[in-house]
């Protein structure tokens, strides 16, 4: 389906994308510069969807206004709004799923 959706026009010549998919030497780049980088040259057309949670999006995903189309928060009542911001800040809209039942976040498991 990703396939059939996709529109060779919207990526950049497989030649300036040999310079961001060396994995080892000298050329080789950081999963982070890969994603940023990879942005302008049609990544997010090639993989739409990105499952990650809030803390590995901040580490791993350029901080780019609507760098994607939407962003969905499951569990919502479990996350603290410092981790929510940046991952909004991502994207042009978003869908938030939680009730009030749940429990609210809690510091328990983190290390001191």
């Amino acid at each position: 389906l990703l396939v059939d959706g996709l529109d060779a026009r919207d990526l950049r010549p497989l030649r300036e994308w040999e310079d961001i998919t060396r994995l080892r030497g000298t050329r080789a780049r950081r999963l982070r510069e890969f994603v940023d980088r990879g942005a302008d040259l049609g990544l997010m057309k090639l993989r739409p969807v990105w499952l990650v949670n809030p803390d590995v999006a901040s580490r791993l995903l350029p901080l780019r206004k609507a760098l994607f189309d939407k962003v969905i928060y499951d569990e919502a009542s479990q996350m603290t709004i410092e981790y929510a911001l940046p991952t909004l800040y991502r994207s042009r809209a978003m869908v938030v799923s939680g009730d009030e039942k749940q429990m609210p976040p809690t510091a328990f498991f983190s290390s001191r």
